[in-house]
């Protein structure tokens, strides 16, 4: 397991900084298909992580009902 765990902020960079290498002139097919499953794999983390604090959200929300 990774000791280096990216933040959120640098994960949504990550995957902004993916997009803006699809909008641009360079994209070969070799490239695009590694970038393409990194940009799945940043998606599913966050989603995760997201998932995660909503369920924490709704714990702190029970709390104070």
């Amino acid at each position: 397991m990774s000791v280096n765990k990216k933040s959120v902020e640098e994960k949504i960079q990550e995957l902004e900084d993916l997009l803006t290498w699809f909008e641009s002139n360079e994209v070969t097919v070799e490239s695009a298909l590694d970038k393409y499953e990194r940009a799945g794999q940043i998606a599913s983390e966050l989603e995760n992580e997201l998932n995660k604090a909503k369920n924490k959200v709704e714990v702190i929300k029970k709390k104070f009902a």
